[in-house]
């Protein structure tokens, strides 16, 4: 066994915090917040006098995203807090020993898949990403969720089909009915069956994400526009502007939330928290769910 899968990190469920990650790894992150450390990353060493040395014998280096709410939490104070605090996603810098952590990503998740990330390329296996460091050794990456760039293309044509079919399959049906159409995506549409969240209603989640506008004219809607409820307006949905009002989207006793990934980039709806849609603009969940009368 080579020196670096002696690590307790591969012998173990992924680390879900960044302290499950220290340990893994047996390295002693200390107990000093860095001011770029404490709301939502974390990267590790510290640049100390022009120099960053390495973590270990094994490990140059480690960044990491962890959740965080600029709503909800304060900056955080203590090593301890962000070390309880559940990651996102982070990278291992390692020094050596590529072959050995392939094998035992293989061993794990089979036969891996090449990407082209935005910083690195490399083959992903599962929810990994390992590929090699210009300046030698390589990188270990994890995912809590894949981001769009390590998704295999969707069957767009597929995709939109489904979607076509979605607002005349609630008219009328039963939640067992919804469940049952909603559960059968087609297998190459690049759509995710999340299920029920929440009582009485059903989640999707298109994996990698959907030009919005191509959503609205699926639906075959006019006047589409994306409209945030919330307090902070920090979560957007699409929403129908009609005879001055801003309207749910409802298909007999359904109500259909298509959640989109940021706010619109197109002009502001007068008198509402809404915008119009933009080109760029990319739906990313669908919820169905009762209507309230």
């Amino acid at each position: 066994m080579s020196a670096l899968t002696q690590l307790p990190y591969f012998h173990a469920d992924p680390p879900l915090t960044l302290g499950a990650l220290e340990w893994g790894l047996r390295l002693s992150l200390g107990d000093v917040v860095d001011e770029l450390n404490d709301r939502g990353s974390f990267y590790a060493p510290r640049l100390v006098g022009g120099v960053r040395e390495p973590l270990s014998a094994l490990v140059d280096g480690l960044s990491a995203r962890y959740w965080w709410s600029m709503y909800h939490n304060r900056p955080y104070r203590s090593m301890d807090e962000i070390r309880a605090a559940r990651l996102e996603e982070y990278e291992i810098l390692f020094r050596d020993e590529m072959a050995a952590c392939e094998s035992w990503l293989a061993a794990r998740h089979g036969a891996p898949y090449s990407v082209i990330g935005p910083s690195q390329d490399g083959l992903l296996y599962g929810n990994y990403l390992i590929g090699p460091r210009k300046n030698g050794g390589f990188a270990l990456a994890w995912y809590d969720s894949l981001p769009d760039w390590a998704r295999p293309a969707a069957d767009e044509d597929a995709r939109l089909q489904f979607l076509a079919e979605l607002p005349r399959a609630l008219v009328g049906a039963s939640y067992e009915e919804v469940a049952r159409f909603m559960s059968s995506p087609p297998p190459t549409a690049g759509i995710v069956v999340t299920g029920s969240l929440n009582p009485g209603d059903f989640w999707l989640e298109l994996a990698p994400a959907q030009r919005a506008l191509d959503v609205a004219a699926a639906f075959g809607i006019p006047g589409l526009v994306g409209r945030s409820s919330d307090v902070h307006l920090s979560s957007w949905r699409l929403a129908v502007a009609r005879d001055g009002a801003v309207l749910d989207l409802v298909f007999g006793d359904w109500v259909l939330d298509v959640g989109l990934v940021a706010r619109p980039s197109g002009a502001a709806v007068p008198g509402h928290h809404a915008r119009n849609l933009g080109d760029g603009d990319q739906a990313r969940s669908l919820c169905v769910r009762r209507r309230r009368r």
